[in-house]
């Protein structure tokens, strides 16, 4: 049964595609009209557009409520950046919170997932969470009665929900609207697939799944039948599709999702003539960018047209700005061997800051960041309590430890595990009193255990971890939202034996989605992969999920190991470059602790990209939520950014920009990637190594945002953004308004 849905798919969609292509060239007129639409701002400050899709009238008002909708913050979908079909109802697994569940989870298709409706988290009333016969609410109570039924691998088979107003509707009762996740039995969507009134009139709703690569796509809605007496639907709405090429590719848990294709047009009928249709046209951000809505056109059966509604798009120059903001700030000495740069947001304001920290003496200097690409040029000093905080025997971190949002100060003692905090202030300073924490133990010198902090447990707060170097045995010191940590370590024995630093790099990482960091081990021998699953208590687990990549001669001194999200599904990937062809090789995650043994692989145009030659960073430069590789001329600072894409490629032609200015060699001016003006998008800072004179060159990539809409000839709405880190638009509390963990006042790029 499940293999004929493939082939189901592969014919339907030559069909539909046919059919969008029937339209496109039928004999057509344009007419005097426009097409309804309505713009307006959301409680999120998101802008949002909604064009109503007018469909014949059912009986009794029971008839679809479809729209095409925009939304700001949306991400790339069915219709493209932003754009949804909105008005097709389903329940979806949604992750564990802290707020209702008081731990934090990802979507594991497994018993731990929670369900939601419409986005609407379902609240269990009675029975078992994910078993037949449970009964459930939406977190904000909608009156209506949710029951499930059935098992289909980890989880029920089908819902059904008894609303406020009498409707009865049923999701997932049929082959095609259970959308299970690929290669399992274990349902990741349920759609729905009908809808009745207490007078029996009913919709229903058919989908074609695409098993092969774990997608689904909404196909028509027939409406206007009663099962009482026997009439069969009489109005009709089809779904047409067309390639897309931007193809997006995702996995959870194991599973893949390929969405190859995006909505053309929206057709509707009653009966057998057709009624009306929308179609839809595109383009693309960039090559082989994102898909983008440029136009929607609503014509009637006879091919009387309305004047298109167009949209566009924000403009901008692609690459990075040639001209540099420079800030020289206040005061003389700030060499590099003295005060080491760091950039982090001490203030919480959503924009990183510049941190000078005097080697000797631990005097925190914060130059705070104005928001275009500048700084501040007096700092915010902080001469801490104490005497002794030299660098080499108290090494400095910035880090929010205690959950506030500000970049807190960190020293731990080389000689021990001493762990000094001193949390960040909202005027960018740092409290002058350390709270401190002496875990217990001994012999806890940094040679032997390297330093590491992560949130293994998943509680947002991070977590203190020693490895030993020898044995691989991780000791995790639980945060606090006090700035202190446990002082007894919850510790794990990993299975195995041989897990030397030297023969294998660490990282902490959260590789399967769930919020809590995962112990990763790579052998600098071969790429194999050993992932150890971060727990709740924050202990990992002994077991490894390993991934032994295809090819060989993946060694640590020929290719660097990174791991990064390339394809923009929020799971890290493991990428190796080689060091002398800049070939990036990208493994994708699959979300379940493993990667994908086949790589993506970018041979990327030019020849000489040598590590030596090119500093090489993986950064999102343009804000589409996928690292780019950036390489920077070594001798100058010329950049060339290659774009990372959806199906995990790079683009194989760079964006350059040869910044203004001259003696820009990497030994005098380092680079450093941070989002100065948090726009959301990476800048590239080049620091003076003999003074703290700090040049950016901001990105100018142009957000894929929708910038107006224009009516046949007449523009009917425009929009502007600005970024949630702008104080004009938005105010976060503070003190003593402030949120309290584990609550968090958010400011950040948006």
């Amino acid at each position: 049964m499940r293999g004929k849905h493939s082939k189901v798919l592969r014919c339907a969609a030559l069909w539909l595609l046919g059919a969008g292509l029937g339209l496109a060239q039928a004999q057509t007129t344009t007419v005097a009209g426009i097409t309804p639409g309505q713009f307006s701002v959301n409680e999120s400050g998101a802008a949002t557009y909604r064009i109503p899709i007018q469909v014949p009238p059912g009986v009794a008002g029971m008839e679809p409520k479809l729209e095409l909708s925009y939304n700001s913050q949306g991400g790339n979908g069915l219709l493209g950046m932003g754009w949804s079909l909105s008005g097709l109802s389903a329940i979806g697994r949604c992750p564990r919170t802290m707020a209702v569940d008081g731990v934090r989870g990802g979507v594991n298709l497994d018993m731990n997932d929670r369900y939601c409706l419409d986005g609407q988290r379902l609240i269990l009333v009675s029975g078992t969470y994910g078993v037949a016969g449970s009964e459930y609410r939406t977190e904000l109570d909608g009156f209506s009665k949710i029951v499930a039924s059935g098992t289909a691998g980890n989880g029920v088979a089908s819902f059904t929900v008894q609303t406020k107003a009498g409707l009865t509707m049923e999701y997932g009762n049929t082959a095609d609207s259970r959308i299970e996740a690929q290669g399992k039995a274990t349902v990741r969507v349920w759609a729905v697939n009908k809808i009745s009134d207490v007078k029996t009139n009913y919709m229903t709703f058919s989908y074609t799944e695409d098993d092969v690569n774990g997608e689904y796509y909404p196909a028509r809605i027939d409406y206007a039948g009663n099962a009482s007496s026997g009439t069969n639907p009489a109005a009709q709405i089809r779904f047409n599709y067309e390639a897309r090429p931007d193809i997006l590719v995702r996995y959870r848990n194991g599973s893949k999702s390929r969405n190859a294709l995006r909505l053309a047009s929206v057709q509707t009928y009653a009966g057998l003539p057709l009624l009306k249709s929308y179609a839809l046209s595109y383009d693309t951000l960039l090559a082989g960018g994102s898909t983008r809505v440029t136009g929607i056109r609503e014509c009637d059966g006879s091919g009387a047209c309305l004047p298109s509604t167009t949209f566009s798009w924000l403009g901008g120059i692609n690459g990075m700005d040639a001209a540099v903001v420079a800030t020289d700030v206040n005061g003389s000495g700030w060499t590099s061997s003295a005060y080491p740069r760091r950039f982090a947001d001490v203030n919480g304001d959503g924009m990183p800051d510049i941190v000078l920290i005097d080697k000797d003496e631990a005097v925190a200097h914060v130059f705070l960041a104005k928001g275009d690409g500048s700084f501040l040029v007096q700092p915010v000093s902080t001469d801490v309590n104490g005497n002794g905080w030299t660098e080499s025997a108290y090494p400095r971190y910035l880090l929010d430890v205690n959950g506030d949002g500000r970049a807190d100060l960190v020293m731990v003692a080389e000689s021990e595990a001493l762990v000094y905090v001193f949390p960040g202030q909202a005027n960018g300073s740092f409290s002058q009193q350390a709270i401190s924490t002496d875990v217990n133990g001994s012999g806890w010198i940094s040679s032997a255990y390297p330093r590491r902090f992560a949130d293994v447990n998943g509680d947002g707060l991070l977590d203190f971890v020693l490895i030993d170097k020898d044995e691989a045995v991780p000791y995790v010191f639980l945060g606090k939202s006090d700035g202190a940590f446990a002082t007894q370590a919850v510790s794990t024995d990993i299975n195995g034996s041989g897990w030397t630093e030297s023969a294998y790099a660490r990282y902490l990482i959260d590789v399967n989605g769930d919020g809590r960091a995962d112990l990763v081990m790579a052998a600098n021998s071969d790429a194999q992969v050993y992932v150890f699953l971060g727990q709740a208590d924050g202990s990992f687990s002994q077991q490894a999920i390993s991934t032994d990549v295809d090819g060989s001669g993946w060694t640590s001194s020929a290719y660097v190991r990174r791991f990064a999200d390339v394809n923009g599904d929020g799971l890290p990937d493991f990428i190796l470059i080689d060091k002398d062809e800049t070939v990036p090789h990208v493994f994708l995650g699959k979300g379940d602790g493993s990667f994908v043994p086949q790589a993506v692989s970018t041979d990327i145009n030019g020849s000489g990209w040598t590590e030596l030659a090119y500093s090489r960073d993986l950064v999102d430069i343009n804000g589409d939520g996928r690292v780019d590789l950036v390489m920077t001329l070594a001798s100058e600072a010329q950049t060339f950014v290659f774009l990372g894409q959806a199906d995990g490629t790079f683009a194989q032609q760079p964006i350059a920009t040869d910044i203004s200015g001259n003696g820009w060699t990497l030994s005098a001016y380092p680079r450093e990637f941070v989002d100065v003006n948090g726009d959301g998008k990476m800048d590239l800072i080049l620091v003076t190594q003999s003074e703290a004179i700090m040049h950016v060159s901001l990105s100018t990539f142009p957000a894929a945002l929708l910038q107006s809409v224009s009516k046949g000839a007449e523009i009917t709405a425009t929009f502007a953004y600005k970024s949630l880190t702008d104080n004009t638009v938005y105010t976060k509390d503070v003190s003593p308004n402030a949120a309290v963990y584990p609550k968090l006042d958010l400011q950040y790029a948006q």
